[in-house]
């Protein structure tokens, strides 16, 4: 007789006792033998050795995720990593827990059978014990020669703490993958079972930020997954954090950096160790041929540019000429989400390290306190003041940042190798330490906290004295000193890049929106400063000239916002990346990736011709995956690279009909939580609005959407419904409607005004919901008649 493992909530009560009554009668209808969780309970207290060798034993592993316990998740993922056929069951009654799965769908992949009562678990449990073998196992994807040994799971804000331990691995040198939660909250399951080889280090939320619950939600079946595989693992939690029981062992709590940084330090210790070994297992994978079906070796590549920074140049499409990314002294490139800007930031910075006259400094600064800027500029109410202090103070990240990075590069050479003029900037850097290699972060919040005490900002004094005290405090003379250590190392020929990513990171609503664009439009600014001053200058009575140019990658939405504050916006040039909508290019972006990744040589057409059905329900393949997706690069890879581990782990031969509409399902939960990371604070009840949409037409008026709002308590004005209305728009979550039954969505940067005097014009109040979400909410799609 097979063998089971129930694990289940203790909450709600109810849950417990259908399970265990239905345990009952599947024991005594022998059809399996199953024990819960409460048979190892040893003195009152769960031991998560005894559930783990339950787990292993069993012939199958069975869940209940009504109330989405973490104990559970974290049982489910072990049992995952033991290649357990796994039997998911879900009180379709519990509104809430239904939320949850959809939030975590792409991450599970596993369907569930729904129940309300004993007999309904009986009846789906005997409907899958009937063949084990066909049941469900997620399969775990062959490992790649390139995949890091650490993985880390981050935290969903960019805390102290977080920092703090990312700051502690960069340190350790140990090659590591980031799961960033406020890029995207979840990933899908394959990219866990694919990246996690070696050691992982999870950051659980405490449960006082916002969004904890479907972090730690994740992070306990990560967990799970680490310790059924074996690896060395590390989970950490901010307190408040009560511990689940499972892992009370196994997580270790804080409530400081220091005691942060040490359980960190301790965790990566061992691993540097390890890192011979490591390398060792790459070098010998690389001479085994392993034994792959034609399937598998073709690939996609990743659908995060952090997450592929290294390859990424390989298989980068140009969507533009790349020049005029750089041919001014400063540059703007702007995108939405997901249109490819870190892409192209770390292809940008490829293409210029191929000329070694060229120095590339990367600032991708971590989320500082935006709190502490916005008070000091709300003191002064000069604007002049304002704006020379936001420039001063870029001024001075700018110059350390770079004279860090040429530090870090100098100390890579063997002492003898250096020249004279290295050897002095190495020394100057070295005695100046504290100003130039802390975190960048740090390094503004120190010299913020130093304007704030000498309360400078609100004194009555000449704006003349007002420079010097800020020039002081701004280490004007040590900058002048770099400036002129630099004009030694880099001559004529030599050019400084720099490139600034991530500036979205500190973006918030609710810290005055206004005074943050003056600390964007100062990095405009300052630019011109550092080029003036760099163009022409001496040294000893020598002129000196240093080439320096930076280019801002920044998010769209940020851009037209401080475009509206800017004296004269018609002087500021960008570069839009992607005509969003352009179907040839998307498409050309994945099969440059297929040709590129595959493992033998082959045209684009051998994707469309071998490796995937040519239709879908009637439809041409690239007209159903299109019609489906927001039309983005990181939608599309995401879309087709779900497509192919659902091919996969299946055993198919080819990407079917049957995985394209599974990728359907996973891509809709997945575009939603990045939604709600793109809406960021802006609309808080925003993800309540939209459940409330659920099991609606797709089409809906604006009587729905104002009922919706009132359920999810929102203001029920006409003025917010119309707010509302157009920020679902700028997401693209609604297209307005433009003719009888043709509806717009707003892809373009600057397509909204357009679109809104089209449904002016026909004078419509109806809106479509987009298809990408249409599987998530259940929406009853409509044919457009």
């Amino acid at each position: 007789m097979k063998t089971g493992f129930f694990a289940y909530s203790g909450q709600p009560r109810s849950v417990g006792e259908s399970i265990e009554e239905a345990i009952n009668l599947i024991n005594g209808s022998g059809v399996a033998a199953l024990k819960s969780w409460r048979n190892y309970v040893v003195n009152g207290k769960l031991i998560i050795d005894e559930v783990s060798r339950a787990i292993d034993e069993a012939d199958c592993f069975c869940a209940d995720l009504t109330g989405f316990s973490d104990n559970v998740l974290f049982e489910l993922g072990y049992a995952i990593a033991k290649s357990k056929p796994i039997f998911l069951i879900l009180d379709y009654s519990h509104i809430e827990s239904i939320r949850r799965y959809r939030e975590l769908s792409s991450l599970t992949t596993i369907g569930y059978q729904k129940y309300v009562n004993s007999a309904e678990i009986l009846a789906a449990f005997a409907s899958f014990a009937s063949d084990f073998q066909a049941q469900n196992r997620v399969k775990r994807k062959q490992s790649s020669v390139s995949n890091k040994p650490l993985v880390f799971v981050k935290n969903q804000f960019d805390t102290p703490y977080s920092r703090a331990i990312t700051n502690k691995i960069v340190e350790s040198r140990i090659p590591y993958i980031v799961d960033d939660a406020s890029e995207n909250q979840v990933q899908p399951i394959e990219w866990y079972l694919h990246q996690l080889n070696n050691a992982a280090l999870i950051e659980f939320s405490a449960t006082s930020r916002r969004g904890y619950e479907l972090q730690n939600s994740k992070c306990s079946l990560v967990g799970g997954l680490a310790f059924g595989y074996g690896l060395d693992l590390l989970m950490i939690a901010e307190e408040p954090y009560e511990v689940p029981i499972d892992y009370r062992d196994l997580l270790i709590t804080y409530d400081n950096k220091q005691r942060c940084e040490e359980v960190v330090t301790e965790f990566l210790a061992p691993l540097k160790l390890k890192l011979l070994d490591y390398y060792s297992q790459q070098d010998t994978s690389r001479k085994i041929k392993k034994k792959v079906t034609e399937l598998q070796k073709i690939s996609f590549g990743e659908f995060l540019a952090e997450h592929e920074s290294e390859e990424l140049a390989d298989y980068y499409v140009e969507t533009f000429n790349l020049s005029t990314l750089i041919k001014n002294d400063y540059n703007i490139v702007i995108g939405r989400k997901g249109t490819g800007k870190t892409a192209t930031l770390y292809y940008l910075k490829s293409f210029l390290e191929n000329d070694n006259r060229n120095h590339i400094c990367l600032i991708k600064p971590v989320n500082f306190e935006i709190d502490a800027l916005v008070k000091i500029l709300q003191v002064s109410s000069e604007e002049y003041e304002r704006s020379y202090l936001v420039e001063s103070a870029w001024k001075l990240l700018i110059y350390t940042e770079v004279a860090k990075s040429i530090y870090l590069k100098t100390i890579l050479k063997p002492l003898y190798a250096l020249s004279s003029a290295e050897s002095e900037f190495k020394s100057f850097i070295d005695k100046n330490s504290e100003l130039f290699l802390k975190d960048f972060s740090e390094r503004l919040e120190e010299e913020l906290e130093n304007i704030r005490q000498s309360k400078m900002m609100n004194k009555d004094e000449k704006f003349s004295e007002f420079k010097i005290k800020l020039a002081e405090i701004m280490h004007e003379e040590t900058l002048a000193s770099i400036r002129n250590l630099l004009s030694n190392l880099f001559d004529k020929d030599r050019k400084i890049f720099v490139l600034i990513d991530n500036l979205d990171k500190s973006w918030k609503k609710d810290n005055k929106l206004a005074l943050q664009s003056e600390w964007i439009l100062g990095l405009l600014g300052v630019t011109g400063r550092i080029v003036r001053e760099l163009s022409s200058f001496r040294v000893r009575g020598q002129q000196k000239k240093i080439d320096f140019h930076l280019t801002v990658f920044l998010r769209s939405d940020i851009f037209k916002y401080i475009l509206g504050k800017a004296r004269e916006p018609d002087k500021i040039e960008y570069s839009n990346l992607l005509k969003l909508g352009d179907k040839d290019v998307l498409f050309r972006i994945i099969e440059e990736r297929f040709v590129e990744l595959s493992s033998n040589e082959m045209l684009p057409e051998s994707l469309w011709n071998k490796y995937i059905v040519e239709s879908v329900d009637s439809t041409s393949t690239k007209d159903y995956i299109y019609e489906r997706i927001i039309p983005r690069p990181r939608d599309i890879i995401y879309f087709f690279k779900n497509a192919h581990e659902n091919a996969i782990s299946r055993g198919h031969s080819i990407i079917t009909e049957e995985d394209l509409k599974l990728a359907y399902n996973n891509y809709s939960s997945w575009v939603f939580t990045s939604m709600m990371v793109e809406n960021g604070v802006n609309i808080a009840q925003l993800k309540e609005f939209l459940y409330h949409l659920v099991g609606q037409h797709q089409i809906v008026d604006k009587t729905t959407l104002f009922a919706a709002m009132c359920d999810a308590n929102l203001p029920d004005s006409e003025e917010f419904l119309d707010n509302l209305i157009e920020h679902l728009a700028t997401l693209s979550i609604v297209g307005k409607e433009v003719a009888e039954n043709q509806f717009e969505f707003e892809y373009a940067f600057d397509s909204k005004d357009l679109i809104n005097a089209k449904s002016r014009r026909v004078n419509s109040n109806r809106y479509k919901i987009h298809n990408a979400l249409v599987p998530l909410l259940d929406l009853i799609d409509q044919s457009e008649t």
